[in-house]
């Protein structure tokens, strides 16, 4: 299985743990796998972020961030065993981004269900680490002046080339999914990727079509000083 020799290898501590799973103190079994720096954290202890019908993203007392993958059909339990699942996709998106070169949140362990099934809704979660980040680019740009703002666009066309020349697609691509840092460095988050073997028609159509969703939410927040920014952008268009 591909996920299983490209990511294990990554997480060498290997445990069947009991965890608690939500407010209702809800307990699920998951085969967990460590990296030797992951902290030791409960549930109980964090405090709850996000929760939707897709997952729900809890931090705790240090900082660290702990995303759930809920189940939304039978179909979820089967990927599992196949390494075809959300849960597997996230780590492999993860690994991928980074050796590409940007800056995405750090996976320190994760847990795939043991018993997966409704009775419970959870096929699995991973801890990230801290992140550096202080703000959503889509709130700093409001309230940062314009070499903030220049510096943010710089990292973001050096980034976006990167993936177009891995031929990758950022599936939602918005400023809502990059974070920076009072430094102005940029960090992606929620990296819901999809990869394509080669430059092919399709690729060139879902490039585009991101890139023009993500130009229409810039010009939204940016000034005539940042035109520059936004016809980069176009450049990159295939």
């Amino acid at each position: 299985m591909p996920f299983f020799t490209s990511v294990l290898n990554q997480f060498p501590e290997h445990s069947l743990k009991v965890r608690t799973i939500n407010k209702d103190r809800q307990r699920q079994c998951f085969i967990v796998h460590r990296k030797p720096q992951a902290p030791h954290w409960q549930e109980e202890s964090a405090h709850e972020i996000k929760n939707d019908e897709i997952s729900r993203v809890i931090e705790t007392p240090e900082g660290y961030i702990v995303k759930y993958i809920k189940q939304r059909t039978w179909h979820d339990n089967l990927r599992i065993f196949f390494g075809a699942s959300k849960i597997s996709a996230e780590l492999r998106s993860c690994i991928f981004l980074q050796n590409i070169g940007l800056r995405v949140p750090t996976v320190l362990e994760y847990g795939m269900a043991f018993i997966p099934g409704h009775l419970w809704g959870v096929t699995g979660y991973y801890l990230m680490e801290k992140h550096p980040a202080v703000d959503i680019v889509k709130h700093h740009f409001r309230h940062c002046n314009q070499t903030a703002r220049q510096r943010i666009l710089t990292q973001l066309i050096r980034d976006l080339q990167r993936l177009r020349d891995a031929c990758c697609v950022y599936r939602d691509l918005s400023f809502r999914n990059m974070m920076t840092n009072d430094n102005g460095e940029l960090f992606w988050i929620d990296t819901n990727i999809r990869r394509y073997s080669k430059a092919s028609d399709q690729f060139i159509a879902d490039w585009n079509k991101t890139l023009k969703v993500l130009l229409q939410e810039l010009s939204m927040m940016s000034e005539p000083a940042e035109h520059d920014g936004q016809r980069a952008i176009q450049a990159l268009m295939l």
